[in-house]
C-alpha cells in the first residue's frame, strides 16, 4: 500500500489556502498545544554538523525557525505548493533563506543537494506519496537524513478508528473555536487520514529508500516524530 491524496489533493490544497492567514492558531488547536514541541522533539540534536535544509512543505515557515533555533548555521529552503502559505514564511528573516514554490513530486533541485530534508505535518499532502520519497531520496546527499513530525494511524484498529473520529467529529469544533467558519473546513483532514497508511506501512514504505530509522510515538497513538536514513 502506498500513500498520497491522489483526486483528493485539490480539496485540501484549496482548504489549506483558505486557512493559511490562521494556520498556527488552529494547529495549535488540533495538536492540542503540541505541535511546536513536536517540532522541537523532531530536530533536538539531529542538526548537527548539518549546513544545507530542505523544509518540505514549510507552511508559514514555523518549523525553519525550529531548526533555526537547533542550529543556527544551516542554511533552509523553504518549499511549499501554496504561495499563500509562502507569504507568510518569507517572514523569516534569515540571510541564507530561499523560499520556492513546488510540486513534492517534482523538486527543482540536482541530486545530492541537501544534507537534511525536515516536514511537518506536510508530506501526507502529498498527491503521489511513494514519488516523493523517491524525490527525497535523489535530493539527499548519501549520509543523509529524513526528519519526520506528523499525525499517526495507528496499527490497532480500535485505536485507529478512535484518532480517524477525532479528526472526523472534533477537529471542526477545534478549527471553529481557533478560526470560525472557515476553520470548520479542517475535517478535510480526515480525507488526509484516511489515505495516511497505518504507521507500520509507512515505514516499510520510507524503508525502501531509508531503512534505517528512530521512531517515537507521541500524544499518546496521535502523532509520530521520527528520523529516516539511508
Amino acid at each position: 500500500m502506498g500513500f498520497g491524496l491522489k483526486q483528493d489533493w485539490r480539496q485540501v490544497i484549496d482548504v489549506l489556502r483558505e486557512i493559511a492567514s490562521n494556520y498556527d492558531q488552529i494547529n495549535r488547536f488540533l495538536s492540542l498545544g503540541r505541535d511546536t514541541k513536536l517540532r522541537q522533539e523532531a530536530v533536538k540534536g539531529n542538526l548537527d554538523n548539518i549546513r544545507k535544509v530542505l523544509d518540505l512543505g514549510c507552511g508559514n515557515g514555523v518549523f525553519t525557525k525550529i531548526a533555526y533555533e537547533e542550529n543556527p548555521e544551516v542554511d533552509v529552503v523553504m518549499l511549499d505548493v501554496l504561495p499563500e502559505m509562502l507569504d507568510y514564511a518569507k517572514d523569516v528573516k534569515k540571510q541564507k533563506t530561499n523560499v520556492i514554490q513546488a510540486l513534492f513530486e517534482s523538486l527543482p533541485f540536482r541530486e545530492g543537494a541537501f544534507d537534511c530534508v525536515i516536514t511537518a505535518f506536510a508530506i501526507r499532502d502529498a498527491v503521489d506519496g511513494e514519488k516523493t520519497i523517491d524525490e527525497i531520496d535523489r535530493i539527499l546527499r548519501k549520509n543523509g537524513k529524513l526528519i519526520i513530525c506528523d499525525i499517526m494511524k495507528p496499527d490497532n484498529p480500535l485505536l485507529e478508528k478512535i484518532v480517524e473520529l477525532y479528526w472526523l467529529a472534533v477537529s471542526p469544533i477545534l478549527g471553529f473555536i481557533a478560526a470560525g467558519k472557515k476553520g470548520v473546513k479542517v475535517w478535510v483532514i480526515w480525507k488526509t487520514y484516511r489515505k495516511w497508511p497505518k504507521i507500520s506501512s509507512f515505514v516499510n514504505i520510507v524503508g525502501r529508500k531509508f531503512p534505517n530509522y528512530r521512531l517515537r510515538r507521541k500524544m499518546l497513538f496521535g502523532a509520530f516524530v521520527a528520523v529516516f536514513r539511508k
